[in-house]
């Protein structure tokens, strides 16, 4: 079958599912004919093979900035565009959540590029810091 071609990588998962989506119509499109015929013959799945993971909640897309970066990278390609991730800062001696719109990753270091600081506005991260 074709090779799915994803020139960023790691996509984050909005993209990633745009991606799957075409690819399983395709395969889909392609199998059924073949499953029709009666060329596939389908076995169930093995239940002792399955895996389970828990829901993934708003909560979850906290990082901490001094955690590894690769990590936090992954996660914040992850869960774009939900739930999303954030990390807390002390502004005014308040503690503020800064969610992460969109960040790279080059030379094993996390460039957090936009962001927007709860109650404001997307920013670049560079503006938010200048800001703080």
């Amino acid at each position: 079958f074709e090779h799915i071609s994803i020139p960023n990588w790691p996509p984050n998962a909005l993209h990633l599912e745009d991606v799957l989506a075409k690819a399983g119509g395709a395969l889909l499109a392609h199998t059924i004919p073949s499953w029709l015929r009666g060329e596939i013959t389908p076995h169930p799945q093995n239940d002792h093979e399955v895996t389970f993971t828990k829901k993934i909640s708003k909560t979850d897309g906290e990082i901490k900035l001094e955690n590894d970066p690769y990590q936090n990278f992954l996660k914040i390609q992850a869960f774009t565009p939900w739930p999303g991730t954030y990390f807390f800062v002390e502004r005014n001696a308040k503690k503020i959540r800064v969610k992460v719109i969109k960040a790279s990753y080059t030379e094993r270091k996390l460039t957090i590029e936009r962001v927007i600081p709860e109650g404001g506005r997307e920013m670049a991260y560079s503006d938010f810091l200048r800001n703080s």
